[in-house]
């Protein structure tokens, strides 16, 4: 147990370092990581609901992550001008584009036993990266909490949760604070 929770320590900290800057541009105008070609950069079809580990949860714990890419449409954020794209935020799982913090759920996952749910928006935010960083800086200083499409029904089963997200500006992201608002989280243990 004790190295289950040095592994999530470690995976806590290496979410706060690398979303420690905010959102990353990903036009390509910049370059950071490694490059995903057209055929990667498919939007996963992603559950509204829990996605339950398939060796069982012994442990009770569930991990709620919120991440960019799957709150939008990862063709569309492919750079026209180039066949390539770089971004800190994204990463090819299994051939597919995903965020960082979908990395580092699955990575808490399958270390802890827990089941992942992604945190979804009813409107997805803008494939634009100037127009996310506007949208999401308006959300935190104007308290606007928007609408999601997934929702955990029932908790229950779980004694742990842990939240995997970006750092929007030193706060938490709207999108989270929605899930938090609308989550009843008594009696369970909360790490962030």
């Amino acid at each position: 147990m004790r190295k289950k929770v040095l592994g999530l320590a470690c995976a806590m900290m290496m979410t706060a370092f690398l979303t420690a800057c905010g959102i990353s541009d990903i036009t390509g105008k910049s370059s950071s990581s490694g490059n995903l070609s057209q055929k990667e950069l498919t939007n996963p079809t992603v559950s509204a609901s829990v996605v339950h580990h398939p060796q069982g949860n012994p442990h009770k714990i569930l991990i709620a992550y919120f991440t960019y890419p799957e709150n939008t449409d990862a063709k569309a954020i492919h750079s026209d001008k180039y066949d390539v794209m770089s971004s800190a935020s994204l990463k090819v799982k299994d051939g597919v584009a995903v965020g960082n913090n979908t990395v580092i759920a699955d990575y808490i996952a399958n270390q802890t036993g827990g089941d992942l749910f992604s945190i979804l928006t009813e409107k997805p935010y803008p494939t634009s990266y100037e127009e996310t960083v506007d949208q999401g800086k308006a959300e935190i200083q104007n308290q606007e909490l928007p609408a999601l499409k997934s929702h955990v029904d029932d908790l229950s089963g779980y004694d742990t949760i842990i939240l995997v997200y970006p750092n929007w500006w030193s706060a938490l992201p709207a999108p989270v604070q929605s899930f938090l608002k609308e989550t009843d989280m008594s009696g369970k243990q909360v790490y962030a």
